[in-house]
């Protein structure tokens, strides 16, 4: 038979067993990314998957340039939901009288954002801005990639890797590891898990993943999250009241992280990957002017090519509560 517990000992078996889940989550999250068998639907995906990844970049790009253009007449319906996501995008900022322009640059773009994602390898793009990178890691402390999803973002980390010798913990969902099923969606995970393995990285997955991230950054990790996304945060961003997640900040406030804006970009024929200057998470007396000044510098990215921002209202984002007037949370995503 058990002997009772002392008082206070629920609270320290609680505290024992948070403990224990923190500790199989770090274990879990420095893991290296597996790496299975590509397994394709068919025959001719098989040989597409080839054929895609062997086209050099320049002629990709070319090729997105021509066909996006070709779209605006060809593809009447792509063109009208491409002027909804831009008018979401830039309404309220300097860039609302550019709508029909930047639409028709959109499709060029989601040409391009395709054709990106299937190279050969991720970890060749240029990198603007590497002295700010060398700048926050040797501050000597946890550095958290703050990014949205802009660009091709994929391979951002890349630089990390090959100029720094640093290992990045990437917060995102449990599916990123699951194994191939023969479907198109199991063959494009591999190719994603395939190329973040290269750029070795780590996964840190949910639930738990604040517990894990702050871990990480308070043993002076390189961690990776996205700004972009729905929360409890009121913030003043690209024109409009939009609800935010304020996990970077808070983040930063708790472990004193340094922030390091992340941008990408297209520079001509080749892709570019951007570090913005360094946010000390030391200099804002508090959570709302973190969160401000990291508003700003993503605002600042994203008007310089609103067509590349992935559409707020995509499934795991403000869904239909993205509107021009202002990205709200969802009733479900409040629950």
């Amino acid at each position: 038979m058990l002997e009772p517990l002392p008082i206070g000992g629920e609270s320290r078996r609680s505290t024992r067993e948070s403990d224990r889940g923190l500790q199989r989550r770090l274990f879990q999250a420095e893991q290296p990314i597996p790496r299975f068998e590509l397994s394709f639907p068919s025959r001719a995906a098989r040989v597409a998957y080839a054929l895609r990844c062997r086209v050099p970049m320049f002629a990709k790009v070319a090729a997105a340039e021509l066909l996006g253009r070709l779209d605006r007449r060809r593809q009447p319906a792509e063109l009208a939901e491409a002027r909804g996501i831009i008018e979401t995008v830039v309404a309220g900022t300097s860039r609302e009288s550019e709508i029909e322009r930047l639409a028709h640059r959109r499709l060029v773009d989601e040409r391009m954002r395709e054709a990106a994602f299937w190279r050969s390898r991720w970890d060749r793009d240029a990198v603007l801005g590497a002295e700010n990178m060398h700048a926050a890691l040797g501050e000597g402390r946890g550095v958290i990639l703050s990014f949205c999803h802009l660009g091709f973002f994929h391979g951002s980390i890349a630089a990390l890797a090959s100029q720094a010798g640093r290992t990045t913990y990437i917060a995102t969902n449990s599916w990123f590891l699951d194994p191939p099923d023969g479907s198109d969606w199991g063959c494009r995970i591999e190719h994603w898990r395939r190329q973040v393995a290269r750029m070795n990285g780590r996964i840190v997955r949910m639930p738990g993943t604040f517990d894990t991230l702050r871990a990480l950054l308070e043993r002076g990790e390189v961690v990776m999250v996205a700004f972009d996304m729905p929360g409890n945060t009121e913030t003043r961003f690209l024109g409009k009241p939009v609800m935010m997640a304020s996990g970077t900040a808070k983040l930063a406030r708790q472990t004193d992280a340094v922030v390091l804006p992340l941008g990408c970009s297209r520079r001509g024929l080749r892709l570019a990957t951007e570090f913005g200057r360094p946010i000390d998470s030391r200099q804002h007396t508090g959570l709302q002017s973190l969160q401000w000044a990291l508003a700003q510098v993503h605002e600042e990215w994203i008007l310089d090519r609103p067509e590349t921002l992935e559409d707020p209202a995509r499934p795991g984002a403000w869904e239909q509560g993205a509107r021009p007037s202002g990205w709200q949370r969802t009733a479900d995503d409040r629950k």
